[in-house]
C-alpha cells in the first residue's frame, strides 16, 4: 500500500496538517508502477467516494494524452498543489487496488454500491440501511452471541468466542429479542427504558462477559452509518451511551445495535441509497 502524499516528521506540521499540507502526487505512484513492473501497488490518500476510486483502479478510459499533470499540478488545481488525476487510459497492470481510509470511516453507507458501481455486478445485495444493519446485526448475533444467559465464566474478548450454552431464551433485558422465536420484535421504548432504570436501581451490573473492546470494535464500522443524513447525530450517541451501558452489554453487538436503531424513525432506515453516478463526488 502506497501513499500518494509525503509524511513530514519534522515537528513543522501536526498530524491533521500532515493529511492535508503535503501535496497528493498519484502521478508518481503509476510511475513506480512503471518503474517495478514485479510489485503490486494500492494507492493509498486522498479517495473520498467510489468515482475517484473506480477512475483510479481501471483507468479514466481516456485518450491518454493532452493534459499534463504533475505537482504542483495546474490542471487539477488542487489546494497545496496536489495532483489527484487518474491514470489515463488505463491503469498500470500491477496498480492492484485502491485504499480508503478515513472515507469508508466517515461514510460507511457508500459501499452498498460496490458491487454493482466499482465490480460490475448486475445488482447490490441491500437497497436501504435497515438492509444493511439487519444483516450485520445476524452476524454479529453468530460471530459475538450474547452472553447473558449462559454459565461460562470465560469472557468474550477474542474472535472466536468461547462455546457456550445458554440457560435460558433470554434475560430481563432482551427478552423481547427472544420471546416469539427468533424473530425480533420491538418491545415499546418507554417500557423497556424503565425496565432497565429499575433494574440499575436495584441492584449491581452483572459480571461483565463481552468487554467493551468487543463491543467497541463490532458496532464503530456501522456508528456513521447515517452521514449526511437527519438523526445523524442522535443514532451515534445512542449507540455510544448503549455501549458503555454495563446492564446492556451482556446481551451482545447484535442486541445493542437493534435497541440504537429504535431511536431513528423508519422512513430514515428505508430511504434507498443513491446510486454512486448520481452523487457529486469532489475528490
Amino acid at each position: 500500500v502506497l501513499h500518494a502524499r509525503k509524511c513530514i516528521l519534522d515537528g513543522i506540521v501536526s498530524a491533521a496538517q500532515n493529511r492535508s499540507v503535503p501535496p497528493l502526487n498519484y502521478p508518481r505512484v503509476y510511475d513506480l508502477c512503471r518503474e517495478f513492473p514485479e510489485c503490486e501497488f494500492v494507492l493509498n490518500g486522498g479517495i473520498h467516494g467510489l468515482a475517484a476510486a473506480r477512475a483510479i483502479a481501471w483507468g479514466d478510459g481516456g485518450d491518454g494524452g493532452g493534459e499534463c499533470h504533475g505537482v504542483p499540478c495546474d490542471v487539477c488545481a488542487a489546494p497545496n498543489g496536489s495532483c489527484y488525476a487518474p491514470p489515463s487510459p488505463s491503469a498500470p497492470q500491477n496498480l492492484c487496488g485502491v485504499m480508503l481510509g478515513r472515507a469508508a470511516m466517515e461514510d460507511p453507507s457508500m459501499f452498498w454500491d460496490v458491487d454493482r458501481y466499482f465490480y460490475g455486478e448486475p445488482s447490490n445485495p441491500c437497497r436501504n440501511r435497515r438492509e444493511v444493519l439487519f444483516r450485520f446485526c445476524e452476524w454479529l448475533e453468530r460471530a459475538y452471541p450474547r452472553r447473558c444467559c449462559d454459565n461460562n465464566d470465560q469472557a468474550t474478548h477474542i474472535f472466536p468466542p468461547p462455546d457456550i450454552v445458554h440457560l435460558q431464551r433470554h434475560c430481563k433485558v432482551c427478552y423481547e429479542m427472544h420471546e416469539k422465536g427468533d424473530k425480533f420484535v420491538v418491545a415499546e421504548e418507554d417500557v423497556w427504558k424503565n425496565r432497565l432504570s429499575t433494574m440499575m436501581k436495584e441492584g449491581s451490573p452483572p459480571r461483565q462477559k463481552i468487554t467493551a473492546r468487543i463491543i467497541g470494535r463490532c458496532l464503530k464500522p456501522v456508528s456513521t452509518i447515517l452521514y449526511g443524513m437527519p438523526k445523524n447525530k442522535l443514532f451515534k450517541r445512542t449507540l455510544d451511551s448503549y455501549c458503555q451501558n454495563a446492564w446492556i452489554r451482556n446481551c451482545g453487538p447484535g442486541f445493542i445495535l437493534r435497541k440504537a436503531m429504535e431511536i431513528v424513525p423508519d422512513s430514515i432506515w428505508d430511504e434507498d441509497f443513491t446510486k454512486t453516478e448520481e452523487l457529486a463526488e469532489n475528490p
